[in-house]
């Protein structure tokens, strides 16, 4: 019969007695994503993986792994592995770097196995990365040396660092 707390099976065989505690397993960790919404990040900037996902977990104590994985940016690492407390310590130095120039939405994932390479569902979250203004291009010729006072012609290019999109 099924009981809602732990069980306990006792057996004798002759003089050997022997007795097992049963419950319930721990629920396995989960990453949950902190935003419904788009999280905002400007072009060129990274974000730490603990402001996107949270480890949830309600006492489990094996060890785990986590996933994190971008579709245009990349991450500093991609797979953490260790306790819950070593794992969650791991993903507070973990960061999400998007592509240099990068303006627009990317979809980061997060997910946590119980043995590598059987990951479970993975949370999503979305990075609205945000256009900046770059500073302008100057370009100009060769370096050279004039002497005296004589007139001198440069040749200066400028030129939007920014595409015509941002």
């Amino acid at each position: 019969p099924a009981t809602a707390g732990p069980s306990k099976v006792s057996a004798a065989v002759g003089d050997v007695e022997a007795s097992i505690d049963v419950r319930a397993a721990a629920p396995p960790p989960r990453m949950k994503a902190k935003h419904d919404g788009a999280t905002r990040l400007a072009e060129d900037t990274p974000a730490n993986v603990t402001a996107l996902f949270e480890l949830v977990d309600v006492g489990y104590a094996l060890p785990v792994a986590v996933r994190v994985t971008a579709a245009h940016g990349t991450m500093t690492e991609t797979i953490v592995k260790g306790t819950i407390d070593a794992v969650r310590a791991a993903l507070s130095t973990l960061e999400y770097v998007p592509p240099p120039d990068f303006v627009g939405v990317d979809v980061v994932e997060a997910a946590v196995a119980l043995s590598e390479g059987v990951w479970g569902e993975a949370a999503r979250t979305v990075v609205q990365v945000t256009p900046v203004g770059d500073a302008p291009i100057v370009t100009m010729d060769a370096e050279m040396t004039v002497a005296g006072v004589a007139p001198v012609s440069l040749h200066i290019e400028v030129a939007d660092a920014d595409r015509d999109d941002e």
